[in-house]
């Protein structure tokens, strides 16, 4: 790919010492030709008589006059060149602040609904009392819901494939899948019971995290990548992979979806986190990026097809 080419603001200020400069030679130039060829064809001398003095600043100023204004109007062009670049960049500047300042104020508000979710859990009964409760809040709830996916995976598994016995996270993680739209169809059967359940914490997590990168995304921003690659910085590994598989499911597959693959959302996400290992071609490979050993699945696996 070849280099971008500048603006001719841009060639003006980068070059703009060389322009001087080069204004300035000329002109030096141009003053003193019209007095060589003036001696040369009047042979002219220096004389006493201001007459042939006014003679001579006529023939000089009618000369040069024109030539000078010329080079007056083109430093004027010049300035007003540099001014517009000038104003340009501020725009640009103060376009970006007022970018970096609403991404931001909506990452403290992220932060403030992750912090707001709690989960509490019956651990005995007090006998002089109310029931004793522990509770889980903000990032660590992550944990107990992805593990809450998990057993709503593995239940529509063992119901689909009629397991009496039950099957274990190896064999799940293990087990051949029959095609990409079985395995949707088992994951979404898994999700509506597990978002029945739990959408009233993650209904507005997921929600408000959608909109933050749709506002990077939509945004005239140059380097998108940079500021989902901050948000992506802030999630666990469980939300990850929760984000994982929402994003397959009808919750997020017509909009959220496409940001995973073309931001690479999920690059970070251990491969150990997935359900089955099968599902690591449910997503495009770049979607992974720079995660190698999600990569080497995808490699090894390949797209889950039709």
């Amino acid at each position: 790919m070849g280099k971008k080419r500048k603006s001719f603001d841009e060639f003006i200020s980068d070059n703009m010492l060389t322009i001087l400069i080069g204004i300035f030679t000329v002109s030096v130039i141009i003053a003193v030709v019209p007095a060589i060829i003036y001696k040369i064809y009047f042979n002219g001398t220096i004389v006493a008589n201001h007459l042939n003095w006014g003679t001579f600043g006529d023939y000089i100023g009618g000369t040069l006059n024109p030539i000078f204004g010329f080079f007056a109007l083109v430093a004027i062009l010049l300035t007003i060149v540099l001014q517009n670049r000038e104003l340009k960049l501020t725009r640009d500047d103060m376009k970006k602040q007022s970018f970096e300042n609403t991404f931001f104020q909506m990452l403290r508000i992220h932060n403030d609904i992750l912090n707001s979710i709690d989960l509490s859990k019956k651990i005995g009964t007090n006998m002089s009392g109310p029931p004793a409760f522990s509770t889980t809040s903000g990032r660590d709830c992550f944990v107990t819901f992805l593990s809450r996916l998990k057993n709503e995976y593995r239940n529509t598994v063992i119901d689909s494939e009629d397991m009496q016995g039950g099957i274990k996270d190896d064999n799940l993680f293990k087990r051949t899948v029959k095609g990409k739209a079985d395995e949707l169809e088992l994951i979404q059967n898994g999700y509506t019971k597990f978002w029945g359940d739990n959408k009233h914490e993650l209904g507005h997590y997921f929600r408000y995290l959608f909109n933050v990168f749709k506002f990077v995304k939509d945004s005239d921003i140059v380097d998108k990548e940079k500021y989902t690659g901050i948000v992506k910085a802030q999630l666990s590994d469980q939300e990850l992979a929760l984000l994982f598989y929402n994003c397959i499911t009808e919750h997020g597959r017509d909009n959220f979806y496409p940001m995973v693959n073309d931001y690479h959302l999920i690059d970070n996400m251990p491969s150990s986190l997935l359900f089955n290992k099968y599902h690591v071609g449910l997503y495009e490979k770049k979607a992974y990026k720079t995660n190698k050993e999600m990569i080497e699945l995808y490699d090894e696996l390949g797209d889950l097809g039709e």
